[in-house]
């Protein structure tokens, strides 16, 4: 009888680890990232693990200034939507309207608008940093319900009903794996990846450095709810503390910024990311870092063209 037991023990455990409804420890790590693509479903694990990609300690990638020859000014825009999150006015409200944002380096950035798969709705913002990247954060990508956008509608350089540049065109995305479950702010990573280099050549893109000097002057600039979704604001702020993973900074934010670009000045003149905004309440508000070890996978794989 103990043999009969010991045996069908044996065999659960064999079950459990092998069919493919017991498999849960062959899901994706936390830490990985997970690339979609957003015609296909199909999901690829970007996984950083080897030493090349687990030590890399710092990656620095040069901006463009956009062709402002071909400009695609449109006038259409899309009817009010709900920001995402709730950031935090630190002190005197010190943001101001840009009205230039036919110039660069505000026509990398866009507001955008997304759809998720369960219906609903939401806008936040994003940057473009690369030929063929757009930098946002996870829980723009993802709402907190667990779904994943269905479509994506970025407008560069909105003031008003005036946009530079409009596209939904991309080629997938990537978040941080967990991310439905687990909406930390540790993983709160978003990105969108487009097949070539059409949108850059219009808007521009920024630099990157994953490295900052705690003593950086700071700017962002995204596309507030309080102001009215339509209109882009920017501030300047400082480091307050800055982690492995997060930078908490003292620039003014609310709902409707999230994945704004967090980027610094370089002595060339030109913007380089070094977060995206996340989150914020209080005194502080945060950013996510950049991690350099994802940076190096998407050069060597070719999708930082």
């Amino acid at each position: 009888m103990k043999e009969k037991i010991f045996g069908a023990v044996l065999l659960f455990l064999a079950l459990f680890f092998i069919l493919p409804g017991y498999v849960s420890f062959a899901q994706e790590d936390v830490n990985d990232y997970v690339m979609v693509d957003t015609k296909t479903g199909e999901e690829q694990i970007i996984d950083l693990s080897s030493g090349q990609y687990s030590n890399a300690e710092k990656f620095v990638s040069q901006p463009l200034f956009p062709n402002q020859n071909e400009e695609k000014a449109i006038t259409d825009f899309d009817s009010k939507d709900p920001g995402i999150s709730t950031h935090s006015i630190i002190g005197n409200d010190d943001r101001w309207k840009v009205t230039n944002t036919n110039q660069y380096p505000y026509t990398t950035i866009a507001r955008l608008t997304v759809t998720y798969q369960d219906g609903t709705t939401a806008c936040g913002t994003g940057a473009m940093i690369n030929a063929r990247l757009l930098a946002t954060v996870g829980h723009v990508l993802i709402n907190s319900n667990g779904a994943h956008l269905k479509s994506v509608r970025m407008q560069f350089g909105q003031n008003g009903n005036y946009v530079y540049y409009d596209t939904s065109d991309f080629k997938s995305y990537i978040y941080r794996g967990g991310y439905e479950t687990d909406q930390s702010i540790e993983g709160d990573y978003g990105f969108i990846v487009f097949k070539d280099n059409t949108v850059s050549k219009y808007t521009g893109h920024m630099g990157i450095v994953t490295v900052p000097s705690e003593s950086d002057t700071l700017y962002t600039a995204g596309y507030p709810g309080d102001k009215g979704y339509y209109y882009m604001y920017a501030v300047t702020g400082s480091i307050v503390n800055m982690g492995n993973d997060l930078i908490y900074h003292n620039m003014d934010t609310m709902g409707g910024q999230s994945g704004s670009p967090v980027y610094i000045i370089g002595t060339d003149g030109y913007p380089y990311l070094v977060a995206m905004h996340s989150s914020g309440g209080g005194t502080v508000n945060a950013a996510r870092r950049l991690e350099p070890g994802l940076f190096y996978w998407l050069r060597d794989n070719g999708y930082l063209g």
